[in-house]
């Protein structure tokens, strides 16, 4: 778990400084969904959402961007080794 927090720590990071610099292609330009908003709408993507959630990252992630950002999917997080999300 602490690795995870660790990586979302980092992200959250990035985050801020993607918020500042020009994107080529931008989330926002496209659609008026947060990356927050993207995120709880996939199937694929419920322990990052909750893993995020944890680490309250949420406000960071529900304003719009320009924003990226690489979301492991479900399977990712099955593929660590057991209790590590514990």
């Amino acid at each position: 778990m602490k690795k995870i927090i660790l990586f979302l720590i980092l992200i959250s990071n990035q985050l801020l400084i993607a918020q500042n610099t020009p994107s080529i292609l931008s989330l926002a330009s496209e659609s008026p969904n947060s990356v927050m908003d993207i995120i709880l709408s996939s199937e694929d993507h419920t322990t990052l959402a909750t893993a995020i959630s944890v680490v309250g990252l949420t406000v960071a992630l529900d304003s719009i961007g320009p924003l990226t950002v690489f979301a492991p999917t479900n399977s990712a997080f099955e593929a660590l080794p057991e209790g590590t999300l514990d």
